[in-house]
């Protein structure tokens, strides 16, 4: 230890002065002692804290994935419900869209229809006009009355003929405006149908939606928290016991 050695006492006198030093060098020597031997109990203590405090966090863990595993199903319903929910309303909005366009073009329709009415009338509203010279324009005699007259039931036939012609395109033009606008109307009658069915679906399944978030966020916030459970209180208790222990030995040393 480094003590003086009392076989090299020669003074006897100086013996008490010997004794006192010896004393005072064996208590310095057992303080470090007891310090070093402290110092290694409060770094075993220390490393056992550490190890529980890891069994904390490890507690935690599975704690928190036992919640999670807990609500994962309803997570994986609540997405899909999400999924329809999109994909409803994407379908909603491009049925929207079309019944807009089939508006418009039923509009236009409308309009080229009763432009084809009027043409209809206009041109039924022609009469025959028929203007011939009763002369020969050459020769400045007059004509034959059968002459002329053959000459009228031509241009008559050629004027029914044309008129009964452009009639009957007006009418065939119309006709086909009319198909379109009728299937366009049907269409659209059908869709209307299929968006108010989707409306309805939609309502459902927001409906649905809510419930399921519901259930969700009622097991996040009614979950036992894991500070409540046995297992963490005993876990706590040996920190607690093993951080009064180290503050022990550490006061110790101090007063050794």
């Amino acid at each position: 230890l480094g003590l003086p050695r009392i076989d090299d006492i020669t003074n006897p006198d100086e013996l008490p002065n010997d004794i006192a030093n010896l004393r005072s060098a064996l208590k310095k020597k057992q303080e470090e002692l007891a310090q070093a031997k402290a110092g290694g109990q409060v770094a075993e203590k220390t490393k056992e804290l550490r190890m529980i405090e890891a069994q904390i966090m490890n507690l935690k863990n599975i704690h928190r994935q036992a919640l999670d595993e807990k609500v994962r199903e309803k997570r994986i319903e609540y997405q899909k419900l999400l999924s329809e929910l999109n994909g409803l309303k994407i379908n909603i909005d491009a049925k929207n869209r079309t019944i807009q366009y089939n508006e418009s073009e039923i509009k236009s329709l409308e309009e080229k229809m009763k432009k084809l009415r009027a043409d209809w009338h206009g041109e039924n509203a022609k009469v025959f006009e028929f203007e011939h010279p009763d002369t020969c324009p050459t020769c400045g005699q007059l004509l034959p009355q059968e002459q002329i007259q053959a000459a009228r039931e031509k241009a008559l036939a050629q004027f029914n003929k044309a008129k009964a012609e452009k009639l009957e395109s007006i009418n065939a033009d119309g006709k086909r405006l009319k198909e379109i606008k009728t299937s366009l109307e049907e269409k659209l009658e059908i869709m209307g149908q299929e968006i108010e069915k989707a409306k309805a679906e939609l309502a459902e399944l927001e409906q649905k939606e809510s419930v399921i978030k519901a259930e969700i966020d009622n097991s996040m916030q009614g979950a036992e928290p894991v500070e409540t459970t046995p297992e963490y209180a005993t876990v706590q208790e040996r920190i607690i016991k093993i951080r009064e222990d180290i503050a022990n030995m550490q006061a110790d040393s101090n007063t050794a």
